[in-house]
């Protein structure tokens, strides 16, 4: 009966949580796994096997380039639309909605902008082509530190914690906050557009000076710009890394396997 819960539990739990994760990332749900999700868990899957990690890792990081620029390009595009809109004459007899969609969306625009600038810096800094991160094992433990988290479980023959890595929820919801941001950016100027479009099948009092308006755009952004500087220090935080430890990979050394990674 144990055995039959447990198996029950394991085949519904997974369906679930993809269900969840579908209902709140369905509008960039292909990309944060194909980006995200999968290239992490491959990474950790190949950690012990060099040449199948190096893979893994071209194809994470290569893949994060071509979604931050794709992401730069669409939020650019999306403040954009959002400026102009705004300066529609058209605008003066819709409702509120129209106006705090709009702005809230030109928020999002302007954050997932700075987000993906701040995601390319790390990464290049890192681990692009100019940087000291020559040595394949730093290399490693660098990628491994930015994407996963330790879980101590149980103590070895030689009393040593015996420690596994697993993927960090907290690393992968940061990874792909650039593309989140934009995503949404995108759901709430159309959302603004369609209730424009559509504002003479309806009795909408004008909503251009509503104050309900600036209360949204208040309370939204203000959870967007918390969010937004929470990512921050936790991306600086696993991407920083102890000089002393870098110098000494440099020289040929050992780099501590314990490295914090994520958390």
């Amino acid at each position: 009966m144990v055995a039959a819960k447990a198996r029950l539990r394991s085949f519904i739990w997974p369906m679930v949580t993809n269900i969840m994760l579908w209902a709140v990332s369905w509008p960039y749900y292909w990309t944060l796994n194909h980006f995200t999700i999968i290239p992490i868990k491959r990474m950790v899957g190949t950690q012990h096997d060099d040449a199948r990690f190096q893979k893994e890792a071209n194809m994470f990081l290569r893949g994060k380039s071509h979604e931050l620029k794709f992401v730069t390009l669409a939020s650019t595009l999306a403040a954009a639309a959002n400026v102009g809109a705004l300066s529609w004459d058209s605008t003066d007899g819709s409702t509120w909605v129209v106006f705090a969609s709009w702005y809230f969306s030109l928020v999002l625009s302007i954050l997932s902008l700075i987000t993906a600038g701040q995601h390319s810096a790390v990464l290049y800094t890192l681990l692009g082509p100019g940087s000291e991160m020559s040595s394949q094992h730093v290399r490693r433990q660098t990628l491994l530190r930015l994407t996963t988290t330790t879980t101590i479980t149980g103590k070895g023959s030689d009393d040593r914690n015996n420690e596994t890595l697993s993927p960090s929820l907290r690393m992968i919801y940061i990874f792909q906050t650039p593309v989140m941001k934009m995503a949404w950016s995108v759901v709430m100027f159309n959302l603004g557009l369609i209730l424009h479009v559509t504002s003479p099948l309806r009795q909408d009092s004008p909503g251009a000076r509503d104050p309900r308006t600036g209360i949204f755009v208040l309370v939204a952004g203000g959870v967007a710009t918390v969010n937004f500087g929470w990512c921050s220090f936790w991306l600086y935080r696993a991407a920083k890394y102890r000089d002393d430890d870098l110098e000494e990979a440099c020289e040929g050394e050992a780099v501590p396997e314990r490295t914090r990674p994520g958390v």
